[in-house]
C-alpha cells in the first residue's frame, strides 16, 4: 500500500470513528478567533501587528470531532492508472463528463464511496447501487459517441466494478429473445459459428449482443478479458477489426477466432432459452386443460370397432368369392396330362419344357364394326401403289372415249 492509499484509508477510518473513541468528555475546548463585523474594519485606522489567541494549524484528533458524513467523493480527470487507484480504494463511478477538459483533454469523472458509521446504520445504502446501475446503462449507450476514443481496456475497467458486488444474473425470457433476435438472426449466427458465412453478415447484431452482455442480462455468462474487450470494441464502440487489433495488440486472425468462440457461446445460451420456452409452451397446464376439455369420448369401444371392421371384411371377401365362382376360368386351366408332364420333367430334358395340348387357343370374335373397318382398309389399299407399279393399257380414264 502506497502513501496515497494509506492516506485515503486513514481518512475513511477517521470519518467512520474507528481511530479513537471520541466522547464528550474527551473533547477539549479549542480556541477560536472572534469574528468581527465588516463595519468595524477600517483600512485607514487598522493597525497591523501580530495577533493573539490564534488557533493552531494542526489539532489532535481528540480536539477535533469528525463531521457526520454519509459518503466520500472524488472528482478527477480519468486515466487508467487513476481509475485503478480509486477503484482499489473502494470508490464507484457515478458520473462521466461527455466533453473533455480544454486544458488536459481528459474527461472528468466523479466517484463515491459510502461510509459505515453510526449515522448511516439506519440509512439505506442502496442508493449508490442505483446510481451505478444508471451510470453503467448510460455509459454503455454513449460508448459509440463521445467515449468512442477510449481504449477498450479503460472502458472495460469502468464497466467492471467489483466494489459494488456482482449483480444477480438476469435470464432473458423467450419473449425478450424474440424481441431482440428474429429466427432469421438466429440462423445467421448459426451460419457464422459454422464458418459458413463471413463476420460482416452478423455485424448488425453485435451491438445488441454486447449491450445485453454488459448490462448483465445473459444469465451471468462469463467471458475472458480479451473476449469482453473484443465485444466492447466491435459492439459498443463500433470499431473496425484492424483498428481494434492494433489497440489490443492482437493479430486480426486471432481476434476473429476469439470473436467466433464468443458468438458460439452466446448462440448456445439463446438456443437453450428458446428450447426451454418451447417445452413450457407444449407442456403448459393451461394448454393441456384446454385440450382435455375439448376431448369427446368415442361412440363405441375399440373392441367393438375392430369386430365391426372384421364383419365388413368377411362380407367383402364372400362377395369376391362368389364373383370368382361364377366367372369362366377354363382358359386359365393347365393343359396336358400327367404322362406328358412326367416325361417333360425328366432329368434328360435340356432346360426347356414343351407340352402338346392338342387344342388351339380360342380366337376372339370380331365385331361387325371391326369387319367393316377392315373392308374399308382393303378398298383404300387398292389405290395405293408400290414403287414398280405400271398403269394397265386397257384402262380408260374417266371421261375418255
Amino acid at each position: 500500500m502506497g502513501y496515497g492509499s494509506r492516506a485515503i484509508s486513514i481518512l475513511q477510518e477517521y470519518y467512520e470513528m474507528k481511530i479513537v473513541d471520541i466522547t464528550d468528555e474527551g473533547i477539549e475546548s479549542v480556541q477560536s478567533v472572534q469574528p468581527t463585523k465588516d463595519e468595524e474594519i477600517d483600512l485607514l485606522t487598522e493597525c497591523l501587528g501580530p495577533r493573539k489567541d490564534l488557533p493552531p494549524l494542526l489539532l489532535k484528533l481528540s480536539e477535533r470531532p469528525p463531521e457526520v458524513l454519509q459518503y466520500l467523493g472524488v472528482s478527477y480527470g480519468i486515466t487508467l492508472p487513476l481509475l485503478k487507484f480509486w477503484k482499489r480504494a473502494g470508490f464507484i463511478p457515478v458520473y462521466m463528463r461527455q466533453t473533455p477538459n480544454e486544458l488536459t483533454g481528459e474527461h472528468s469523472c466523479i466517484m463515491l464511496k459510502v461510509l459505515k458509521n453510526k449515522s448511516t446504520e439506519k440509512l439505506d445504502s442502496s442508493w449508490l447501487k442505483e446510481y451505478w446501475t444508471d451510470f453503467r446503462r448510460r455509459f454503455v449507450s454513449l460508448l459509440s459517441f463521445q467515449f468512442r476514443n477510449f481504449l477498450p481496456v479503460l472502458s472495460l475497467s469502468i464497466l467492471q466494478n467489483k466494489n459494488q458486488g456482482m449483480d444477480p444474473p438476469i435470464d432473458l425470457s423467450v419473449v425478450e429473445v424474440r424481441v431482440h433476435l428474429t429466427p432469421y438472426d438466429i440462423k445467421r449466427l448459426e451460419l457464422y459459428t459454422k464458418n459458413m458465412a463471413d463476420y460482416h453478415l452478423i455485424m448488425d447484431l453485435v451491438p445488441t449482443l454486447s449491450k445485453l452482455f454488459f448490462l448483465n442480462k445473459m444469465g451471468g455468462m462469463h467471458l475472458s478479458a480479451v473476449q469482453s474487450a473484443i465485444m466492447l470494441g466491435l459492439g459498443l464502440q463500433h470499431k473496425i477489426v484492424d483498428e481494434l487489433s492494433k489497440e489490443l495488440d492482437l493479430p486480426g486472425t486471432q481476434l476473429l477466432g476469439l470473436f467466433n468462440r464468443t458468438i458460439r457461446k452466446m448462440l448456445e445460451y439463446f438456443g437453450t432459452i428458446l428450447e426451454e420456452g418451447l417445452e413450457r409452451e407444449l407442456l403448459s397446464p393451461g394448454d393441456m386443460s384446454d385440450v382435455t376439455t375439448r376431448m369427446v369420448p368415442l361412440a363405441e369401444t375399440l373392441a367393438k370397432e375392430l369386430d365391426s371392421g372384421a364383419i365388413e371384411l368377411r362380407k367383402k371377401q364372400a362377395k369376391e368369392l362368389e364373383r370368382l365362382k361364377k366367372a369362366d376360368l377354363s382358359q386359365y386351366a393347365i393343359k396336358g396330362n400327367e404322362e406328358a408332364w412326367s416325361e417333360a420333367l425328366t432329368p434328360s430334358s435340356l432346360g426347356s419344357i414343351s407340352i402338346k395340348v392338342g387344342q388351339k387357343r380360342l380366337q376372339t370374335v370380331e365385331s361387325p364394326s371391326d369387319t367393316q373397318e377392315k373392308k374399308k382398309k382393303g378398298e383404300n389399299g387398292g389405290k395405293k401403289f408400290g414403287k414398280g407399279w405400271k398403269k394397265p393399257k386397257n384402262h380408260k380414264q374417266k371421261g375418255g372415249k
